[in-house]
């Protein structure tokens, strides 16, 4: 190799690193709800902040109680509470809660996310969320 074309080598694996931190950089965790304590709970179902996400972001479930995170396949399992299709992510916890971080993935782009919890009747009293990723 010559010398320019080391050069040019390190360019593009310079230029190769800074475009990954940029993408790096802009990724963030949302917490899925409302509040800071336990913002998983009920009545979430109207969450707003963050409903739109990007692929290499963070979604933190966290909570207090007897909860989980369950992923809904479609619109209309989230709609009914159907769990029968969905993939539990994070099982039932005890009175102490726990939390989850679901990483939002780039074959994800371009499709809505569904969210519930799955313990007693917390899905139909509103906690699960929708989640867009842009």
């Amino acid at each position: 190799m010559t010398r320019s074309s080391n050069t040019i080598a390190v360019g593009w694996v310079l230029l190769a690193f800074l475009l990954s931190s940029a993408a790096l950089a802009e990724s963030k965790t949302i917490i899925v709800g409302y509040g800071i304590i336990t913002p998983w709970r009920y009545g979430i179902s109207g969450w707003k902040p963050f409903r739109t996400v990007q692929p290499g972001d963070q979604l933190l479930f966290k909570w207090l109680g007897p909860h989980d995170v369950w992923q809904f396949p479609a619109k209309i399992a989230y709609d009914n509470c159907d769990f029968s299709l969905a993939t539990k992510l994070y099982p039932k916890t005890g009175i102490f809660g726990a939390h989850y971080f679901y990483n939002v993935k780039d074959i994800q782009k371009g499709s809505t996310l569904y969210f519930g919890c799955a313990v007693g009747n917390h899905c139909a009293r509103k906690m699960k969320a929708k989640v867009v990723v842009q």
